[in-house]
């Protein structure tokens, strides 16, 4: 048996009993007021569920959703329920934005994996404005009130409204933002949303600047209002504040937006399947998937 594949089944055997794990109840101590400052959640699993099970190609990670609906689907259920169950009042702003942030990007995965085998999620996802059913559905119980995913970012954006946030959003398309390579912590999301922005922005078939307009990919104008102040000015200075100097070069002179076509294909990589028996074939560049 290959290397690979004997990390890929130790990979998903972990996960499987991490998931009967998270079904069983214990009983937390409340948290003390010394442990506001320090207290974290233990993403691990997380980690390993990412570095396991997505495939990093061209600095752009997909799932191999083929592989997760069959090996890993209870250890999707089984940790969404264990971090909806998270108790973080007591945590601080930066811990509980990423927390926020890893049940939402662990939900969308989850929500792809389960609801759909389409490799198009134009529908399914929906628009900012009018979200589709993988957004609308509800997915989690959280301290007694019923979330989807499209609750959850409303949530999020109303509590952390820097625009450098709905980088932290993942979207299962590669259209969107890419998935982080680990859990955010809160020690470092905001250094990590930052870079993730940057990221964006600079990423082929994001921004396009013909003459005076910048065609710029539609999650911007699905928080123009509410993130930038309803002022195409704004969007146009936080591209010009994140655009490296190619780019930089070419927005100097822009003076107005306008929306691209969004790239709806989903983040999801099918590994080929050697004719001496199923295994994991990344390919040139690519990392992950067991490796």
């Amino acid at each position: 048996m290959k290397p690979h594949l004997m990390s890929l089944i130790f990979a998903t055997t972990i996960l499987s009993q991490a998931s009967m794990a998270y079904g069983q109840q214990t009983t937390q101590p409340s948290p003390t007021a010394s442990d506001y400052s320090s207290a974290q959640i233990n993403y691990a699993q997380f980690d390993l569920f990412i570095e396991k099970l997505s495939v990093e190609i061209k600095d752009r990670r997909s799932f191999a959703y083929d592989h997760i609906r069959k090996t890993a689907l209870p250890f999707l259920s089984g940790y969404s329920k264990k971090l909806a169950g998270e108790t973080v009042s007591h945590l601080s702003e930066d811990e509980q934005l990423a927390y926020w942030l890893n049940l939402h990007n662990l939900l969308v995965v989850a929500a792809i994996s389960t609801d759909t085998k389409s490799t198009d999620l134009k529908k399914l996802r929906g628009t900012g404005s009018v979200p589709g059913d993988l957004w609308t559905t509800p997915r989690i119980t959280k301290d007694g009130q019923s979330l989807s995913i499209a609750g959850i970012e409303s949530l999020i954006l109303a509590r952390w409204s820097e625009p450098e946030v709905i980088f932290g959003l993942y979207q299962g398309i590669k259209g969107g933002p890419r998935l982080h390579e680990t859990a955010y912590r809160g020690a470092s999301v905001r250094s990590d949303l930052r870079s993730a922005a940057r990221l964006y922005v600079n990423e082929k078939d994001i921004v396009k600047v013909k003459k005076q307009t910048a065609e710029i990919a539609p999650l911007f104008l699905w928080h123009k209002d509410n993130l930038f102040g309803a002022s195409e000015d704004t969007v146009l200075n936080f591209l010009k504040t994140n655009a490296e100097s190619k780019l930089a070069g070419k927005l100097s002179d822009a003076t107005q937006i306008e929306a691209r076509k969004l790239n709806y294909k989903a983040d999801d990589y099918t590994p080929r399947l050697a004719a001496s028996g199923v295994q994991s074939s990344s390919p040139a560049g690519g990392r992950g998937y067991g490796s």
